[in-house]
């Protein structure tokens, strides 16, 4: 399919204008199959945004936001960009910049398509660029219901309706304005997508330019898609949407006529109703730029509440995490309450443990008391026993003295007698000598018997002494009382004396054995007494360790109660931080309320 016009008069730049989900991605894929080249730097598919691809150059894009930045505004703006805004951005440099990046685009292919929505914000100083370059540039203007528009930005940007009306308004006029005396086709959308071939024909009819078959057939079979076209309504249904202005509905009703060819678009009669139009817009121009103040501070205060917004989710995360870390805290609290709880019990265990032993101990002292007692009262004995012998002895001397008497009156006896008085004498200086032991002997043991638990043997063995002691004086009194018979009374004197003389051995011996189990006892005694004292200085010292560690238990959790007040106190103050920011939530709420309450009476 070729055109009849002349290469000659063939644009070599187009620009497709229109409302943002007019359909101007697939018309400008479409230009494709025309021969035109849409640059080698386009804006990848967005899924559910744009599945199939934007189409749009992304350079050109970038200077369109650029632009409207620098005015003031943005894409979703409803005051109209005037001339001294294009003033603005011509002393700033941006058609410079602009002609450039065009002349660059333009350089690789006789013609060059491309697509913004922004630009019919921005046509005046996109004209300026292509008559500054003397391009042939043509425009083709993407229409689309009003409606449609409206569901489609509702769902992709959360626009209002009314938003979107006057927005699809402004572009459009826009379009039509700046577009005038130029060449231009006005493409249905929805027309395009029933019949592909129609309405590339238009353009192509429109702009001068040639179809390639092949390019238009991978276009229409791999490209377009119904299931892209998510909203489909009938021009009728504009009317049953209260949000719609009267104006956007008859200038809807009005374009679909040279849409479809019945009135063209250089009509002077619709040149008239677009002027009629574009002043009735204009009326609007205080309405607008409220509603734009509304709308940036609107804009300004979503972004506050996206922040504040933000912060809630970081906050309500750290309030996640410390609750993580309380619980941690708490779990790690209630281990420590249990190994606490069970050194308590251990310590109650050591001090039970301490206190039987201190018990068995104060009974061991009280046993060591008594048995003292006892010897002492056994020392007592011994000593009253020992002054008695020792007035036996005296007694006994005083006997052997008066024996002496007699024996000197006994001195014509014969030598018999002699001998057994040397005899007599010579036993009663032993027996002397083994009571001086005796003596010796008693000395040492009342040394020993303050250690010593078992003195009552001893004291026995002392009373078998002393019973000895009183049947030798009887003995030595019946042989005062027998002198007369001197004879058989030494001789049976000597005999008792030797009897006594090998009890008293025998007394010594049993004597010296007890001293030395008394003396084993004691080492026994000390020995015990040393492995207590060291058991209990073992148990003092576990004691002590377990003090530490109980108070090391009781520092850690006074440290952990003192984290969980302050950890209390810091979510206070963040609860107190989210309920500030839910009302200044609602508060920024009821703006938004009142500020399309006041863009509606604009409107109307």
């Amino acid at each position: 399919m070729k055109s009849r016009i002349e290469k000659s008069t063939a644009c070599s730049l187009v620009i497709v204008l229109g409302m943002h989900r007019s359909g101007t991605s697939a018309i400008t894929r479409g230009l494709q199959a025309l021969g035109a080249n849409l640059g080698d730097t386009l804006m990848p598919p967005v899924p559910g945004n744009n599945d199939k691809g934007f189409w749009e150059d992304i350079d050109i894009n970038a200077l369109n936001i650029e632009m409207l930045k620098t005015v003031g505004g943005d894409w979703f703006s409803l005051t109209p960009v005037g001339m001294p805004d294009i003033e603005l951005l011509r002393s700033r440099g941006f058609l410079l910049r602009a002609t450039e990046l065009l002349r660059e685009k333009m350089n690789a292919s006789a013609v060059f398509a491309f697509k913004d929505p922004r630009v019919a914000k921005l046509l005046p100083f996109w004209n300026q660029a292509a008559e500054h370059l003397r391009v042939n540039a043509g425009y083709v203007l993407a229409l689309r219901n009003p409606l449609s528009v409206a569901k489609s930005l509702a769902k992709r940007d959360h626009l209002f309706a009314e938003h979107s009306y006057l927005l699809w308004l402004g572009h459009v006029l826009e379009s039509l304005r700046g577009s005038e005396g130029k060449p231009r086709v006005m493409v249905d959308y929805d027309r395009l997508m029933q019949n592909p071939d129609v309405e590339l024909g238009r353009v192509a009819c429109a702009l001068h330019l040639e179809m390639d078959a092949a390019e238009f057939e991978d276009y229409k079979t791999n490209f377009l898609d119904h299931q892209l076209q998510h909203t489909v309504y009938q021009p009728e249904d504009l009317w049953l949407d209260n949000s719609c202005p009267p104006i956007v509905r008859e200038i809807y009703a009005r374009l679909l006529d040279v849409a479809s060819d019945r009135t063209s678009i250089d009509d002077p009669v619709l040149g008239s109703e677009i002027r009629k139009w574009l002043q009735e817009f204009e009326r609007f121009s205080a309405g607008l730029k409220l509603a734009d103040k509304q709308l940036e501070r609107l804009t300004s205060q979503h972004q506050a509440l996206a922040e504040r917004e933000g912060q809630i989710s970081s906050l309500n995360q750290a309030i996640h995490e410390r609750d993580a870390q309380r619980g941690s805290l708490q779990q790690t609290l209630a281990e420590r309450e249990g190994q606490l709880a069970g050194l308590q019990q251990a310590v109650a265990q050591k001090d039970a443990q301490i206190e039987g032993q201190a018990q068995a101990l104060a009974e061991r002292d009280a046993q060591i008391g008594n048995l003292g007692q006892i010897a002492a009262e056994r020392d007592r004995q011994i000593a009253s026993l020992n002054q008695a012998i020792h007035e036996r002895d005296a007694q006994l001397g005083a006997l052997q003295q008066a024996l002496a008497e007699r024996e000197g009156q006994l001195a014509g006896l014969q030598q018999a007698v002699a001998q057994k008085d040397a005899q007599i004498e010579g036993q009663a200086q032993a027996l002397a000598e083994r009571d001086a032991q005796i003596g010796n002997l008693g000395q040492i043991a009342a040394e020993r018997d303050r250690q010593i638990a078992s003195l009552n043997q001893a004291i026995h063995e002392r009373d078998a002494q002393l019973g000895a002691l009183q049947q030798a004086l009887a003995e030595r009194e019946g042989q005062l009382a027998g002198l007369q018979q001197a004879v058989a009374q030494k001789d049976a004197q000597i005999e008792g004396q030797a009897q006594a003389l090998a009890e008293r051995d025998r007394d010594l011996a049993t004597l010296t054995h007890s001293l030395s189990a008394y003396e084993v006892r004691i080492d026994q005694l000390e020995k015990a007494a040393e492995e207590q004292t060291r058991r209990i200085q073992k148990m003092r010292n576990a004691l002590a360790q377990a003090d530490t560690e109980r108070q090391s238990i009781e520092d850690a959790l006074r440290e952990k109660d003192t984290q969980i007040v302050a950890l209390t106190e810091e979510l206070e103050k963040i609860k107190e931080e989210i309920h500030l920011m839910e009302n200044e939530r609602q508060f920024i709420y009821k703006s938004i309320e009142s500020s399309n309450a006041i863009i509606l009476a604009s409107v109307n």
